[in-house]
């Protein structure tokens, strides 16, 4: 299994990788990882933990997984008092996006 983590500001050297038969590969975006609830964020960790625990043998369903956990990190349901209270200061939501790939 694969875990990647791309930045915008960062150079990566290329490289040509085996892709063995049962093999899974997931991209997220900063959104994903970066989901917060108050001040504690979803983080890298969690979602590498959710990926490496996930026993989806399909993309979707890993991509399902992570996402739909990312989304309940992030929208606790005090999230709207809290802007309610705080009206200058606006709850920042970013895109939830992933990409699996799984070889069968």
């Amino acid at each position: 299994m694969a875990f990647a983590l791309l930045f915008t500001h960062a150079t990566y050297e290329p490289a040509v990788l085996a892709f063995e038969s049962r093999d899974k590969l997931l991209l997220a975006t900063k959104g994903v990882t970066e989901s917060r609830r108050g001040a504690a964020e979803f983080g890298v960790e969690r979602v590498a933990r959710l990926f490496e625990n996930s026993n989806a043998d399909s993309a979707s369903g890993i991509c399902d997984t992570v996402l739909r956990e990312a989304y309940a990190f992030g929208s606790s349901p005090w999230a709207r008092v809290y802007g309610f209270l705080r009206p200058g200061k606006r709850c920042r939501h970013d895109d939830l996006t992933a990409v699996a790939l799984v070889r069968g």
